[in-house]
């Protein structure tokens, strides 16, 4: 059986893309492993988009985006090509090169997916690639998810890797026997990356130990595929019984009593956290240290998890600040409807009875802010003690994230209320002549 042939019955199999139906951006350098998975697409008329990115890393940078140009108009594929200075930005604001380069082409990927209405984007990613991998991220430490080294297929960002069970020598005998024209990338030769290291120094070694260990190991790697999968159907199970809705500002919550119905709670937590970006030592002190560590806060670059006495709540990194409003005052008969967001609707509104707030006591004015460093309250109830606003969120239970998206309502420095928490001592009215009353709704 030909190449050609096996990886059809292989993508079929998988059910990677519709062969000769959708169209597919292919990510193309010009070397070896992107030419030949050109070639097979075009032996299938495989409706394909070339999308090149040009780092200008290199001297022959541009002599390679212009070979792919050439050759896709000679072949009559929309060719789209993007160049970007990377060494001028990492020498101004450093960092990780390879994962630098990695994010800005699969960004432009999707963007010419999108604009193309392209099903998927195709990578040549082949089996050594596949190896390198498994073998980085182990040494880097992980778990179970991080044996699968790269997936066939990730439909959640559209790519796939037809590729994955071709070693490279195959791909180089086919090119060879085709004709197929490519660029070597002499940066590959350069050991003092880590996956070149491994490739050039360490892995020939085990080959000539272990001459079929590429096989052996691959198939090794389906297993984990498989045990994954199964895995991962179970932690869903789990997921929708234990995590429970987050409040405002929350995403989800987790009781430390709702964990403790899992058979093993510390893999469950590992399982819920690290694809959100939570490191494994982290999760790990989370749960050595639980219900210790009671305000905490655990970062990760997407997400923020905070330890409450009673269990986790996960929120967002960031929350956009709540911008302060000056609340109008209705005239006498009349309501006013102010969309707070979040779902929210402040209602104001003039009433005889409940509590409100007298005419006398709004010539100062009103208006809704978040907290402040500083801020006092005396809840209403309490006979007019005060104490610290921080002091009553802390009591009230309320995490970071709840706090973040809390309004207060103010008149100079005074707080007057915790918008549908609590109204303060200026609340206190008998029944009789007109006050200003508030409401907290949620919408429809």
């Amino acid at each position: 059986m030909s190449l050609a042939q096996r990886l059809r019955a292989e993508i079929l199999a998988q059910s990677l893309f519709e062969l000769g139906e959708d169209r597919l951006v292919l990510g193309i350098s010009g070397g070896l492993d992107s030419m030949v998975l050109a070639h097979l697409l075009m032996s299938w008329e495989q409706p394909q988009v070339w999308v090149h990115f040009n780092y200008q890393l290199r001297e022959t940078a541009q002599e390679e985006a212009d070979f792919l140009a050439q050759l896709a108009q000679e072949k009559g594929i929309p060719f789209y090509t993007k160049t970007y200075d990377l060494g001028q930005e990492l020498a101004q604001q450093g960092g990780n090169l390879q994962a630098r380069a990695r994010s800005l082409r699969y960004q432009y990927f999707e963007e010419i997916r999108q604009q193309v209405g392209a099903k998927y984007i195709l990578t040549a990613h082949h089996l050594d690639d596949l190896l390198e991998t498994f073998f980085l991220q182990q040494l880097r430490g992980g778990g179970l998810g991080s044996m699968q080294g790269i997936l066939p297929k990730d439909e959640q960002r559209k790519l796939c890797r037809p590729l994955l069970s071709v070693p490279k020598s195959a791909l180089k005998s086919y090119a060879l026997a085709q004709n197929i024209v490519w660029k070597e990338d002499q940066s590959n030769q350069e050991v003092k990356y880590k996956r070149n290291f491994l490739r050039h120094r360490v892995l020939p070694e085990i080959e000539r130990a272990y001459p079929n260990y590429k096989e052996r190991l691959a198939q090794n790697i389906g297993l984990l595929r498989e045990e994954n999968r199964f895995i991962q159907k179970e932690m869903q199970a789990y997921r929708q019984r234990l995590l429970a809705a987050g409040k405002n500002g929350e995403l989800a919550r987790l009781s430390w009593e709702n964990l403790a119905q899992c058979s093993e709670p510390a893999l469950f937590l590992q399982y819920w956290l690290r694809p959100l970006g939570f490191a494994p030592k982290q999760i790990q002190n989370i749960w050595s240290k639980r219900q210790q560590q009671a305000g905490g806060l655990h970062l990760a670059p997407n997400y923020r998890l905070q330890e409450m006495a009673w269990g986790l709540v996960l929120g967002p990194a960031e929350q956009p600040p709540l911008a302060p409003l000056a609340l109008p005052i209705p005239e006498m008969g009349q309501e006013i409807r102010l969309d707070l967001g979040q779902g929210q609707i402040l209602g104001l509104y003039w009433a005889q009875k409940g509590a409100g707030l007298l005419p006398e006591q709004l010539t100062k004015g009103l208006f809704l802010r978040q907290q402040q460093a500083g801020d006092r309250f005396r809840p209403l109830g309490m006979g007019g003690q005060s104490k610290k606003l921080s002091k009553y969120y802390k009591d009230e239970g309320l995490s970071q994230f709840e706090r973040e998206v809390q309004y207060v309502l103010a008149q100079d420095k005074a707080i007057l209320a915790v918008l549908g928490r609590r109204l303060g001592q200026q609340f206190k009215q008998a029944d009789g002549p007109n006050r200003l009353c508030l409401e907290l709704l949620k919408k429809a």
